[in-house]
């Protein structure tokens, strides 16, 4: 979009954290005008010294604008934001606490929280009861990705709105797929971090084995990377955080092992079986234990703790 040719699309952007904060900072390098909102005011003030303007309520944040994204912890968190005092429903046309009932552009709320189908389900019915439209949009790619507007975004709701919503999602992300109705791509993003987590737990195990046999890790690497075995976490994950300490892979383990507890939630309901995915969990839940709230993904791999414990000098060369 460039400023002059038409009007900037205005949004809201609630949430301005670790993945929020860099994505926001795209919008508004973008060319829209983006109203920000967060409950951490050094958080808000990082916005507003990105470009943004400042909201003191998610209500503001979502009055008069065309689209609202969320980039929240949880499911819990949007139906805060959304249904909570002083939240989005209270300026959608039709409500009472609406600043001008009635009016303002047609709402579209873009969720790229990680969170539950029955909450998107949930606030979805409620914005097509105004008017309005939702779309579930959770990101993959980390805060690497959402610095550089590289992000994979996992997007469920009418495929028409998606359309019309693209020049906001080209902003963040390079890969947009559309995966089926409100809570399919929640359940792409959950079931994507068990195949991802279960591959880091293995990959990290094999190069222990790899190094304590005392082969070259590199080698070993780009041998199993043109074979069956090849995954991004051997590669990005393993190689360069570990070895080259070139890598920038920082998911929490909080966040993690919510995404583990729905997948494993979904493998109860649909009888689909959890040995392996139950397991994943487990060893996230070990590691959420000892290593806190500020604990990262990679820190659920023993293999890696084994690992240290060996000294830099075992390490074989990459």
């Amino acid at each position: 979009m460039k400023v002059g040719t038409k009007r900037a699309k205005r949004l809201g952007f609630i949430g301005v954290g670790a993945m929020g904060l860099p994505m926001m900072a795209n919008l508004v390098r973008a060319g829209f005008a983006v109203r920000a909102c967060d409950v951490d005011p050094a958080r808000l003030a990082a916005a507003v010294a990105a470009g943004a303007e400042a909201a003191a309520s998610p209500r503001e944040a979502a009055t008069a604008r065309e689209a609202v994204l969320l980039s929240l912890p949880d499911a819990r968190a949007v139906e805060a934001v959304v249904f909570g005092p002083g939240g989005i429903a209270e300026a959608l046309p039709g409500s009472p606490r609406a600043p001008d009932p009635g009016a303002g552009p047609r709402l579209t709320v873009i969720d790229l929280t990680s969170s539950r189908a029955e909450t998107s389900r949930r606030v979805g019915a409620l914005l097509a009861g105004a008017g309005g439209a939702f779309l579930e949009a959770p990101v993959s790619g980390g805060v690497g990705g959402a610095r550089k507007g590289t992000l994979s975004i996992m997007v469920a709701g009418d495929p028409a709105v998606m359309e019309a919503e693209r020049d906001v999602l080209s902003a963040i992300g390079t890969s947009i797929r559309h995966a089926g109705p409100l809570g399919h791509a929640n359940l792409v993003k959950a079931l994507n971090n068990l195949v991802s987590t279960a591959n880091l737990l293995i990959a990290a195990e094999a190069v222990l084995i790899a190094a304590r046999a005392g082969l070259s890790v590199g080698r070993f690497a780009e041998a199993a990377q043109a074979t069956l075995g090849a995954s991004d976490a051997l590669g990005r994950k393993l190689l360069d955080n570990l070895l080259r300490r070139a890598g920038t892979s920082r998911f929490r383990l909080p966040l993690l092992y919510k995404d583990l507890s729905y997948a494993t939630e979904l493998a109860a309901e649909t009888k689909a079986g959890d040995v392996v995915s139950g397991l994943a969990r487990e060893v996230v839940a070990e590691a959420l234990a000892r290593f806190g709230e500020d604990g990262i993904g990679l820190q659920a791999a023993h293999a890696l703790e084994a690992w240290e414990a060996d000294g830099p000098g075992a390490l074989p060369p990459v």
